[in-house]
């Protein structure tokens, strides 16, 4: 698991995307370093953000993965999948669209060693019959659709996890006790094969469940 601040280059061949995933870093620890690298005596990166926005953009997201190896990869895609190598190397790969908070948090999961995949994406992938989008050693479930309808309860507690709530915040405003929190979130959990609250509050998100 990386901590602290994480050097970061961010890759789109499109200036104003390029920029936009930038101001979405910033205030973060996803602190962004040139593309050419950080300067003699810095970190190496430790996470590529690539938007493959045309060819020129896949290209320079493999030389950067081969200078640095050891990074991270995360892949932003539109319509289209990334190509299988790339697909295949990625720790993450999210939809163009999604929302800078979830950026973050998504970020936060690939650097703790979990697989992110933008729920839209499950499909696709599927249908392409393509990799998974990160080494076998490193997979992990994603969330997905409730194997169980969740409760009206329920529902509430994940849009406030959605929020980034703690469970004392969720216990206070809603007038529960701490432990009936725990047990609404370990229900929550299981229902959508999340691995831990920050992939139910991505889930929730991109499904539509506005947080509280």
């Amino acid at each position: 698991m990386f901590s602290g601040i994480v050097p970061t280059v961010v890759v789109a061949s499109n200036a104003l995307a390029r920029e936009g995933l930038r101001s979405h870093l910033a205030g973060s620890r996803f602190a962004t370093v040139p593309d050419a690298g950080p300067p003699a005596g810095e970190r190496a990166p430790q996470l590529i953000v690539a938007m493959l926005d045309d060819p020129r953009g896949v290209e320079t997201a493999r030389a950067h993965r081969a200078a640095w190896p050891e990074a991270r990869l995360v892949l932003f895609t539109g319509a289209g999948l990334p190509p299988d190598d790339l697909c295949g190397a990625a720790h993450g790969i999210l939809d163009c669209a999604v929302e800078p908070e979830t950026l973050v948090r998504a970020l936060d999961l690939v650097m703790e060693g979990v697989a992110v995949l933008t729920p839209g994406l499950l499909g696709r992938l599927a249908a392409n019959a393509g990799p998974t989008p990160a080494r076998p050693a490193e997979a992990a479930p994603q969330a997905g659709a409730p194997t169980a309808p969740l409760s009206t309860s329920e529902v509430k507690v994940l849009r406030c996890l959605a929020g980034g709530a703690s469970n004392k915040m969720i216990a206070l405003r809603y007038a529960l006790a701490e432990p009936t929190v725990k047990i609404h979130v370990k229900n929550i959990l299981r229902k959508l094969k999340a691995q831990n609250r920050t992939q139910a509050a991505i889930w929730a998100r991109e499904n539509g469940l506005h947080p509280l």
